[in-house]
């Protein structure tokens, strides 16, 4: 944009000129300096008095302050070029505005000198005025009465129509509704001969709608006895575009939160936008004719330089690179680099730096989080599923897989499920699509018990339900076992016979899902068959229950029925004291986790502890018998003794003589003592043996 501003002031036939706040020049573009013969020189830096006619001074004077004043002016006076000639000249200046205050002036000069002398000589011949008024380059006009008394071809052009259409109307009818009072305020201001001349800007409407902005001098004169407007008229439509269009891009430029930048074709800095100094922590005196070396990480100096020599090529380039910053802060920085060329050949380069630092952060936490999404994704043991409004997948994750036996993205559910399952899964997830809310339900499947989470989910082309799944069979089992173990454990207590005791554990071991058991009992070395179920094999039950027996702990074995199917059976001795007192002999169709093992083995612990007590039992009460006879008999006994030691008592006393009977009647006594002794025995027997049968 600037270049080709600057091409505009250099090759322009109309000659610019820029002036500081003192009057004096700091520019003046090449038609200026051809029209007046002076070299850029000799005029920067100086002032135009020398250039203007003494008796002009107080022109160029009056015009000047009304420039400092922050007006635009417009008034005509005579020059002397460098080789003598006087020409008559239009000068158009403008104020520069800086921070709300004029720091300068440009301006437009353009040499008269052949109007004015015509301008005297159609003084003297109206014939003459028309004639050069017709064929002139800008808009000639004359209002009278409020409407156009005259118009010149190139005004009609500028405005779009013909000369006819103008003559006779009122010019407001022609000027934009937001001009029209400004333009009816200045007609008037001279016509009552307030004002001299004015020269302001207006926009018009032409005849085809199109909006221009044109800028007219006008001065009040007599015409016929009575005053009217006479004056020119330039279309500055698209000067006034391009100069809104500098003010834009400078103001951009100066106000931009990018980094703005300009270099010559050796790397250096000719221009830096405010920004770019802010962020990196340099004044622009700092880097003004310096290169990016200090600025650029040192990991990447070469690549920079390699995009540099793309640049110099005649390529535009677009790369990443850290930016050091002058307190020692690392921007991670996106920079765009394009050629400048002049005359077809590459001169400089111009660029944009973009901080990306956050969004390079944020992009990692993405991309990290993305990764612990698809790792909890793949690694979980949960089912995990993506699905869309159609019940069809869009992901699955390995353990889902695993479970359907297919890959099923891309197929609906109907296609992958039982139709029970899917059609009880699809209603799910419409309700929760219609709920916009999380949904948790319970479901089974082939002898597989889950817990189905439904969350809904944004993703950038629409709604989708997640899916997680969790596997609760080997939970759900293990409740059914235990309530099981609690039934069988509860008729323990409760004293019920072994046979009642065998016969409901095999029954509660059968109604297991997948379960089918045997119980079997040993008595020394006989095995007998408690309860059976039909569906193991008594070929299957012995070969286990031999390997059992002989290793004393739970064992697993496969056997193949006659449709070449395998067959997985377990075998749980019942031991007691070291003591095997049965087995349980178990088929399932799926595995069984450690607790359950746990559980079987507990249960068959139980079940021996209680045939243990079964038979201690029995023994207690045979022991009872023989004490009861035992007692029965020692009481006899007692009795028989007794007798004949009576009547040996009543004989020593009739038939001995008093010596010997003493000695016969002190043995029966002591006789008598042990008999006694034993009778007391008895008795304590028998309050034992009345405490034993309670």
């Amino acid at each position: 944009m600037l270049k080709r501003y600057k091409d505009f002031f250099e090759k322009s036939e109309e000659a610019f000129f820029i002036i500081d706040s003192d009057g004096r020049f700091a520019e003046v573009n090449r038609k200026y300096v051809e029209m007046l013969g002076y070299s850029r020189e000799e005029l920067i830096g100086h002032t135009a008095r020398k250039l203007v006619h003494p008796d002009d001074l107080e022109v160029l004077k009056k015009n000047f302050l009304e420039i400092i004043n922050g007006k635009a002016t417009r008034f005509e006076c005579r020059v002397i070029a460098k080789d003598g000639r006087v020409m008559y000249v239009e000068i158009v200046e403008w104020p520069i505005f800086e921070e709300n205050r004029v720091s300068g002036a440009e301006g437009i000069l353009r040499d008269i000198t052949k109007e004015k002398k015509q301008e005297l000589w159609l003084r003297e011949s109206g014939k003459m005025f028309e004639a050069l008024a017709e064929k002139s380059l800008v808009g000639i006009y004359l209002i009278q009465d409020g409407v156009f008394k005259y118009v010149n071809p190139k005004l009609a052009e500028l405005w779009g129509y013909d000369v006819d259409e103008l003559i006779g109307k009122s010019p407001l009818q022609f000027i934009h509704p937001e001009y029209r009072e400004l333009v009816d305020k200045n007609l008037k201001l001279r016509i009552d001969g307030k004002v001299k001349a004015i020269n302001y800007k207006l926009q018009i409407i032409r005849k085809d709608g199109e909006v221009r902005t044109n800028e007219v001098f006008g001065s009040r004169v007599t015409y016929g006895g009575r005053p009217a407007i006479i004056g020119t008229l330039i279309d500055i439509t698209e000067s006034e575009r391009y100069r809104k269009k500098l003010e834009e891009y400078r103001r951009f430029y100066e106000n931009a939160q990018d980094l703005f930048f300009i270099l010559d074709n050796n790397g250096r800095f000719l221009d830096v936008n405010p920004k770019y100094a802010e962020m990196l922590g340099y004044s622009r005196e700092e880097l003004i004719g310096h290169t990016a070396r200090k600025l650029v990480h040192p990991d990447e100096v070469s690549m920079v330089r390699e995009n540099f020599r793309k640049v110099m090529q005649g390529k535009t380039v677009r790369y990443e690179a850290k930016a050091i910053a002058k307190d020692g802060r690392e921007y991670v920085m996106e920079v765009i680099l394009w050629p400048v060329f002049e005359n077809g050949r590459v001169v400089g380069a111009e660029g944009i730096l973009r901080d990306i630092s956050e969004k390079i952060a944020m992009e990692k936490k993405i991309r990290e989080s993305e990764e612990k999404f698809r790792k909890i994704f793949e690694k979980s043991p949960n089912l995990i599923a993506i699905i869309n409004r159609d019940f069809a997948f869009i992901e699955a994750n390995p353990a889902m897989v695993k479970n359907l036996g297919t890959n099923p993205i891309g197929k609906r559910l109907s296609e992958v499920l039982p139709e029970n399952v899917a059609n009880r899964m699809m209603k799910y997830i419409k309700r929760m699509f219609k709920r916009n809310k999380p949904l948790k339900f319970r479901d089974e499947s082939n002898g597989r018990y889950f817990i189905n989470t439904l969350v809904p989910i944004d993703l950038p082309d629409g709604k989708y339900c997640l899916v997680i799944s969790k596997d609760v069979t080997d939970i759900v089992s293990m409740g059914l076992l235990l309530k099981a173990m609690n039934t069988v454990n509860e008729m323990i207590m409760s004293g019920e016979t072994e046979q009642n005791i065998l016969r409901k554990a095999c029954e509660e071991l059968n109604s297991l899902e997948g379960f089918s058991a045997t119980i079997l009992t040993i008595d020394g070395k006989k095995v007998s068959v408690a309860y059976k179920n039909e569906f193991l094999k008594q070929e299957w039950i012995d070969e286990i229950v031999g390997e059992s027996l002989r290793y004393r702990r739970a064992i697993r074995k496969m056997f193949t029925d006659h449709e070449g199917k395998k067959i997985k059976i377990l075998s749980f001795p019942m031991i007691v004291e070291r003591e095997v007192k049965g087995l349980i002999v178990l088929h399932t169709n799926r595995y069984l986790s450690r607790d359950e093992f746990k559980l079987i083995n507990t249960l068959a612990s139980n079940l021996a502890s209680a045939l243990k007590a079964t038979e201690l039992e029995r023994l207690k009460r045979k022991a009872l018998i023989q004490i009861d006879r035992n007692i029965e008999q020692f009481a006899i006994l007692v009795d028989q003794i007794r007798n004949p030691l009576s009547v040996i008592y009543g004989l020593a006393e009739m038939e001995m003589d008093d010596k010997l009977a003493k000695i016969v009647t002190e043995q029966i006594d002591r006789i008598l003592k042990i008999v006694e002794k034993l009778d007391r025995g008895w008795l304590e027997s028998e309050e034992i043996r009345k405490f034993l049968w309670k």
